[in-house]
């Protein structure tokens, strides 16, 4: 290898380098952050698949990363999936725990709930929540697998878009995966 084909090789790497370390990180700001859907769209999770609404706007980021957050003028909903050994009643204190800063108000959860048919628990915020705390967070089960729908906003705009949030929940399919941890093999 010659003098010149080394340093050809050398500016080659160079360009590689600077390309990775500093214009492809950029590459998302360059585009918009969100979508406006002109369609319901279904967005697959992890064990679940969820429909957003026609007319919502959607993280281009998290949708990508199977965790949507969609927002409609001021209310947001974020969508998430993960996987609950334990029983019911542990799992919406423990989401409670996650989500409110106050303590909210929690669903009576039979103490032998375990996700067994399916479940939808709804938890709201207390009554001396701040306006930062989730409007509603619907805990939705089936088995080991569970969908958290958080939603966000003031009050009067949540209650305006009630019937969108609640089609988004009513179109959780727990597919494909069901968590099935621990199981005999």
């Amino acid at each position: 290898m010659n003098r010149f084909q080394r340093a050809l090789w050398l500016v080659v790497v160079a360009v590689t380098l600077v390309a990775f370390g500093l214009v492809i990180p950029l590459l998302p700001s360059l585009g918009p952050v969100t979508r406006h859907l002109e369609a319901d769209h279904t967005t697959q999770l992890a064990m679940a698949s969820v429909t957003l609404p026609a007319g919502w706007d959607v993280n281009i980021a998290s949708a990508s990363q199977s965790q949507p957050v969609a927002s409609l003028g001021g209310v947001q909903i974020a969508i998430t999936d993960a996987v609950w050994l334990g029983k019911s009643s542990q799992l919406v204190t423990h989401a409670a725990g996650l989500v409110y800063s106050q303590p909210p108000v929690l669903p009576d959860v039979p103490p032998k709930a375990d996700g067994a048919g399916g479940e939808k628990w709804q938890i709201l915020p207390g009554p001396n929540a701040p306006t930062s705390d989730p409007r509603r967070v619907i805990v939705l089960r089936r088995d080991k697998s569970v969908v958290l729908v958080i939603v966000r906003g003031p009050a009067v705009d949540v209650a305006a878009a009630s019937v969108a949030i609640d089609s988004v929940v009513a179109s959780v399919a727990f597919e494909g995966f069901t968590a099935n941890v621990g199981a005999a093999s």
